[in-house]
């Protein structure tokens, strides 16, 4: 008796399932492959580009070091300048003060002067008032001496 291979629609799905399955392994094994290997130029091409980037930081950091230097330099130079003109300014404004303080002490001398002649005037007046009174009680009593 021959035997049969395929005897049901069962064998037939369940070989179907099998050879798909195969198949579907097979396609992620391939893609797997391609995938690390893409991941994998990646990884080297970022090594790459990392060793450029470190020897070009190699290269220029003389370069910025003389650049930090020049500016460290002029930045120096900078506040010495300032500084100078700072101290300028201090000594002008200390000239400025001592200019006002003798323009107020010649001021104070000025309204001393003032208020002392016009104390004198104000005694000169009292003065006066005063002669003038006594003329007037003096022509008074006379006047009153005649009449009486």
């Amino acid at each position: 008796m021959p035997v049969d291979t395929f005897t049901g629609a069962g064998e037939v799905a369940i070989l179907a399932t099998a050879f798909v399955t195969l198949i579907t392994t097979l396609a992620t094994l391939l893609y797997q492959f391609v995938s690390a290997g893409r991941r994998h130029s990646w990884e080297i091409e970022a090594a790459r580009r990392h060793v450029e980037v470190s020897l070009q930081a190699e290269t220029e950091r003389p370069q910025l070091a003389l650049k930090v230097d020049e500016a460290e330099v002029k930045l120096n130079a900078k506040i010495d300048e300032n500084t100078e003109i700072s101290k300028a300014a201090f000594v002008e404004a200390n000239h400025m003060n001592e200019k006002l303080k003798i323009q107020n002490a010649a001021f104070d001398k000025l309204l001393e002067v003032a208020i002392g002649r016009a104390e004198v005037r104000n005694d000169a007046a009292e003065q006066r008032n005063e002669i003038s009174a006594s003329s007037i009680e003096a022509v008074k009593s006379t006047v009153d001496d005649t009449a009486e």
